[in-house]
């Protein structure tokens, strides 16, 4: 595995995903998505039969003050194996073997944080944005006055941290991206009207990619001003630009919503669609010129995508009476295969592939799974059926982690483990 991660340092070097002059290993799975163009994709091959590997010591937040958001999530993973996360308490890391490795308090902490190339963490919470060392020590911590959330850090080293809209009467809210240097000075932020309502993708040439909805009719439910109809906007924000350019705008609908985008090595964006009767997978040029649109046979909701070794891309979706299914979809927009997840549906998650094709992923019944290239099931394993699951990440030695939250509402808590199964062949 260290010579397929070394030559990985080389190669991403070469390809920008990570700042020049860098020499440190990369982290194995730095943020969500995996990296700043959300491929999803690892550099290694992952955990091939259902091994518990290990289970962190569960901790417990009361839900008076604490709601895990397990969307937009998932656990990130150094070089070294260590995992991090944020949660009731702050930013917690984890060793290799899922002892605690330290936890920073931090109020109003966001489950996603995101890691450097040189293992510095960045957590937003309530205020802002802040840097950690590897050990855990404040490297910097930056003041808005408003909850940062999903930081990314792109190929120069800058962190991208965005600031969700608030509603207001007739209005969608105004939210923003912000960018951040790595010394911690903030050196823009742009407004987004509507959104973002996703995680931002960055695509090669440092432009962030956002998701927004605009109101196209407003009317009353109960005599409060509610939005009817909507268009899902994709916004660019390109590097240095002080404005937001709509890219792509979708046909009016009563629900319309774009998941986290992802943008392919040639520059593809791909984003799925959750309409009110449609589930659709896009890819867009660069400048958000339609490719192709693909409608996938689900009625409900549809996940952010992951892109394959190949190109093919994977997406979840559920189904008429709930099922989960993962489909595949080629680079030319026919789909491959789907097949129907077993157990319960659930929340719908990113995918992560491993560098073999393998797609692993996680269902409302309490259990983890990995599917081939070709769509058939590998494995599933059970590991608490009354938990749901952040999106998983895949460590340097293949094993697979996952964040379990389980709300026991007779003691109104939530009770978290982190898993890791695996790891993969050697």
């Amino acid at each position: 595995m260290r010579t397929i991660a070394s030559l990985f340092t080389a190669a991403a070097l070469l390809a920008g995903l990570w700042p020049a002059g860098a020499l440190a290993e990369p982290p194995a799975w730095p943020m969500f998505g995996h990296d700043a163009a959300h491929s999803g994709r690892s550099t290694v091959v992952a955990a091939q039969t259902p091994t518990l590997r290990w289970a962190s010591q569960p901790q417990i937040f009361s839900a008076h003050d604490y709601g895990p958001d397990l969307e937009d999530f998932s656990p990130v993973v150094g070089a070294d194996g260590a995992v991090y996360l944020a949660d009731g308490q702050g930013v917690r890391a984890l060793n290799a073997d899922g002892s605690l490795r330290w936890v920073v308090p931090l109020a109003g902490a966001t489950e996603s944080v995101a890691l450097g190339v040189d293992g510095t963490v960045y957590a937003g919470h309530e205020t802002g944005l802040l840097a950690l060392n590897p050990d855990g020590s404040l490297q910097w911590s930056l003041a808005v006055g408003v909850p940062l959330r999903h930081p990314v850090v792109a190929a120069n080293g800058e962190v991208y941290a965005i600031r969700s809209p608030v509603p207001g009467p007739l209005s969608l809210g105004v939210g923003a991206l912000y960018v951040v240097a790595a010394d911690g000075h903030e050196i823009r932020h742009v407004d987004i009207r509507g959104g973002p309502t996703a995680t931002p993708a960055i695509d090669a040439d440092g432009s962030a990619l956002l998701p927004g909805q605009a109101c196209t009719r407003w009317g009353r439910i109960d005599l409060v001003p509610t939005c009817l109809e909507f268009r899902a906007l994709l916004y660019s924000v390109g590097s240095g630009a002080s404005r937001a350019t709509t890219i792509f705008a979708s046909p009016k609908a009563s629900i319309n919503r774009l998941a986290s985008p992802s943008v392919g090595a040639d520059g593809t964006i791909y984003v799925a669609a959750n309409t009110t009767d449609q589930r659709l997978l896009y890819s867009l040029s660069g400048s958000g010129r339609v490719h192709w649109a693909t409608a996938l046979p689900a009625c409900c909701d549809v996940s952010p995508p992951a892109i394959g070794p190949d190109g093919t891309v994977f997406v979840e979706t559920l189904g008429g009476n709930r099922p989960k299914f993962m489909h595949a979809v080629r680079p030319d927009g026919s789909l491959a295969w789907q097949t129907e997840i077993p157990g319960l549906g659930g929340g719908l998650r990113r995918p992560a592939v491993g560098a073999d094709g393998t797609v692993y992923g996680a269902e409302a019944s309490g259990a983890i799974f990995a599917l081939a290239a070709d769509g058939s099931v590998r494995w599933s394993l059970t590991l608490n059926p009354a938990s749901l699951f952040s999106a998983v990440a895949i460590a340097g030695d293949g094993s697979v982690a996952v964040l379990g939250s389980l709300f026991d509402s007779t003691a109104y808590r939530h009770i978290q483990t982190v898993y890791a199964i695996g790891p993969g062949p050697r």
